[in-house]
This record gives C-alpha cells, sequence and structure tokens, in this order.
C-alpha cells in the first residue's frame, strides 16, 4: 500500500483533477441491506488489492467499525461475472467497485436480477473525512427509465482522478495558478 512504501510523503505532486470515477456497492438482492453496517458478518468482494475500489472499500469499513466483523475479498478479473457467480452461490454479499455507468462491470450488474445497488446516504459524511471522496447522486431511473433503475436517488462516492508526477518533475511544467 502507499503508506508503507511511500510513508506520509509521497514523491509525487497533483498537476490536477481529471475528473471523478464512481464508487459502487451491489448487494445480494435477497438480502436486507439499507446501511453499510448492515455488511457486517459478510463477505464483501472488491477489485484487486491495488486498486481504489478496494482502498476506498478498506477505509469506508474502517471507519464504520466493521473492519473485524467482514470479510474483504479482491477479485482479479472479471469481477461482474465472479460477483454474480458469488451472488448466486452465497459466497459473495456484496460488491464494491469503480467504473463509468457504461462500463460492462457496472452495467452487468445494475441489469442483474441477483445484484441491488445500495445507496450511501452518509457518503457526504464520509467523503468530509477523505481526501479526494466527493457524493454523486444517481436520480432515480437513469440507468433504466422503464425498469426503474435505480428506483429511488442514489448517493454514490466518487473518487477524484488526478495527474501526478513525481516530485523531481521540471517546474515550469508544474501548474502555479489556475
Amino acid at each position: 500500500d502507499w503508506q508503507t512504501k511511500f510513508g506520509d510523503s509521497p514523491p509525487f505532486v497533483a498537476l490536477g483533477s481529471v475528473g471523478i470515477e464512481p464508487l459502487w456497492l451491489f448487494y445480494r438482492s435477497e438480502l436486507e441491506m439499507g446501511r453499510v453496517a448492515d455488511l457486517a458478518g459478510r463477505t464483501l468482494a472488491t477489485e484487486g488489492i491495488d486498486t481504489t475500489s478496494y482502498q476506498v472499500a478498506n477505509l469506508l469499513i474502517d471507519q464504520i467499525g466493521l473492519a473485524d466483523r467482514l470479510d474483504i475479498v479482491p477479485l482479479t478479473d472479471h469481477t461482474a461475472a465472479q460477483s454474480i457467480q458469488g451472488f448466486d452461490s452465497g459466497t459473495i454479499d456484496a460488491v464494491f467497485l469503480s467504473g463509468q455507468a457504461n462500463s460492462i462491470a457496472v452495467q452487468t450488474l445494475l441489469n442483474s436480477e441477483h445484484a441491488s445497488l445500495m445507496s450511501l446516504d452518509r457518503g457526504k459524511a464520509f467523503a468530509k473525512r477523505v481526501s479526494g471522496a466527493t457524493v454523486i447522486v444517481a436520480p432515480e431511473g437513469v440507468f433504466d427509465f422503464a425498469r426503474n433503475v435505480p428506483p429511488k436517488d442514489t448517493h454514490l462516492l466518487a473518487a477524484t482522478t488526478c495527474l501526478v508526477a513525481h516530485e523531481a518533475i521540471q517546474p515550469a511544467v508544474v501548474p502555479t495558478e489556475l
């Protein structure tokens, strides 16, 4: 992880924000889930260990106090397919992943009858505590108007994507004013 590798002062400078990457929390449809705390005693899958979803999931779980009451399983490939298989077999209760709404993984889960999208209603509080996190709202029906997906306004965390460079970069390249 970054902390182990670089300590408190990574040798990078941010050149600017490029955009935001939505983070999605899907859970098995038959489970009664309303809040992240409902994942206690469950299995949460994420993308690989070096991904935004894995890092943010760990931060979120730690902030909520679930670190010792939840299994986090990093998936290796084909996140959507592995999630659906895990939902069907009961080996995965939820999956936290990053990606744009039109990505294959997100579309697969949005269109699956086995997966439901959780709204992170305390996402604004989390975003205030974690640098680079923000909240976006997916309006009711935005992903599928006919099926009304999502069935209500849904709060998603999003990570800010930044362009970074090594701190030894030529100073003329680093903007001083925006």
